[in-house]
């Protein structure tokens, strides 16, 4: 069917958008039910509350960046993240904003600025780069063999700022000197042999 403008002012376009929003109709829909012609079915809009909440973003976070070999652009991070939940995402998740950004990717920012109040990733992280901290690792392997969207209990602790004095360092040296870690120490000598050594060096002076 082939459109026409029709030019409204102000208080009335206000009034038409009010009541399409009330009744779920497109503006055309909702006039034509005002002049008692057929309308077409309401629009569904899905509810937010059917969407996985920020705090549950938060070990998904973690897990890519872990994936990612501890640090990486902001963009790859919350692509991984999507990889990990795409079975648990809803049609609120995927939900365009009025910003333009999709619900579940604006909550992984939400949740990422969380992570670094807690500790769990760098503050201080070049710009557009997410970087995971040694404290984040600790999270992350304390829930690991948990299915499908973790952290709900840990996410709900009340965030605390770092203090200066005891930011977390990154855990590029983590990754980095894992093999080296997890090497065995060489033994060491005990008290009774180095002091026996002292007592045969006397006797040879």
């Amino acid at each position: 069917m082939a459109r026409k403008i029709v030019r409204v002012d102000e208080q009335v376009h206000a009034a038409l958008r009010q009541r399409a929003i009330e009744s779920r109709l497109r503006p055309n829909d909702v006039l034509r039910r005002l002049f008692g012609l057929p309308v077409s079915e309401p629009v569904a809009r899905p509810a937010a509350d059917q969407s996985i909440p920020h705090p549950q973003f938060e070990i998904p976070i973690l897990r890519a960046l872990e994936q990612l070999g501890g640090g990486a652009r902001a963009h790859e991070v919350i692509e991984r993240v999507g990889q990990l939940l795409a079975a648990q995402l809803t049609d609120a998740d995927r939900q365009k904003l009025g910003n333009g950004q999709t619900r579940w990717r604006l909550r992984c920012n939400v949740a990422r600025n969380d992570l670094i109040k807690r500790g769990h990733l760098s503050a201080d992280s070049a710009r557009g780069r997410w970087e995971i901290t040694d404290q984040g690792l600790e999270r992350l392997h304390s829930v690991d063999g948990v299915d499908g969207v973790d952290g709900v209990d840990q996410a709900s602790a009340p965030v605390r700022q770092q203090g200066a004095d005891s930011a977390p360092a990154t855990a590029r040296s983590s990754f980095a000197s894992r093999a080296t870690n997890e090497a065995p120490a060489p033994p060491v000598a005990g008290p009774s042999s180095e002091a026996g050594a002292r007592r045969s060096t006397t006797r040879r002076g």
